[in-house]
């Protein structure tokens, strides 16, 4: 009998909560209230280092975007999502807010570097380099 409640209460928390409440937050309020959820993610460091790399942003009409890097991080926020929505909706006091999660473009993210910005980029690390390269002979196209 106990067992059989806790199920009930488990799926009662998983179904989400549409509230009355329509107040106005900032991108802000939703960024502070995104990192607070982290407190709930101890138990699953998988799910807490999403949250903490992916960060949102806020749409229109109450909706928050969130881009992800792979297919296994979609995964991981689609099982949490009504969790991390009815929260979302408590804690910004509005009953409206949806997440729509989609992995991000390659391309958003990544940066080429020509060989010779990349040679730079080293030689702030790694001043030998530069001495390695005229021993050498070497130049750069």
């Amino acid at each position: 009998m106990q067992r059989k409640v806790e199920v009930e209460q488990k799926k009662a928390e998983e179904t989400e909560t549409i509230s009355a409440e329509r107040e106005a937050f900032s991108q802000e309020a939703l960024v502070k209230a995104w990192n607070d959820y982290t407190q709930f993610t101890k138990e699953k460091p998988v799910l807490q280092q999403t949250i903490q790399q992916c960060k949102p942003v806020l749409g229109t009409d109450c909706r928050v975007m969130l881009a992800v890097y792979n297919s296994s991080q979609e995964e991981i926020m689609l099982d949490e999502k009504i969790r991390l929505v009815n929260y979302l909706r408590k804690a910004l006091h509005n009953g409206s807010i949806e997440l729509e999660i989609r992995i991000c473009e390659a391309n958003e993210n990544a940066k080429t570097f020509t060989n010779k910005e990349l040679f730079i980029k080293m030689l702030e690390h790694n001043t030998s380099l530069s001495k390695l390269t005229k021993e050498l002979g070497l130049e750069l196209s």
